[in-house]
């Protein structure tokens, strides 16, 4: 399945943006690609065949930096919010 390789491969591109930041360089090459690859058969872009690749894509990635990111949120310190404990991690990342 070829685009089931698009999916393994949007989440290990997942796994080395939050591995390393500096996947954040070629991000757009990625994204180019895999938008060229979910519209592949497609006569348009609101094709259903594109649509449902495109979502596919989408959800993958929502639930990959969800999966990384919840024990952040959930495990964070005392007397701190969710989100303010995500934001203090990405202030101190970049």
């Amino acid at each position: 399945q070829p685009f089931t390789n698009c999916v393994i491969g949007s989440i290990l591109f997942c796994l080395s943006l939050n591995f390393k930041q500096m996947a954040l360089y070629y991000a757009p090459a990625v994204f180019a690609y895999l938008l060229g690859r979910s519209s592949a058969g497609s006569t348009s872009i609101i094709h259903r065949k594109f649509l449902v690749r495109f979502f596919t894509l989408g959800i993958t990635v929502m639930l990959s930096f969800l999966a990384l990111w919840l024990p952040f949120a959930l495990y964070r310190s005392e007397g701190d919010t969710p989100f303010g404990s995500i934001l203090h991690i990405i202030e101190r990342l970049f």
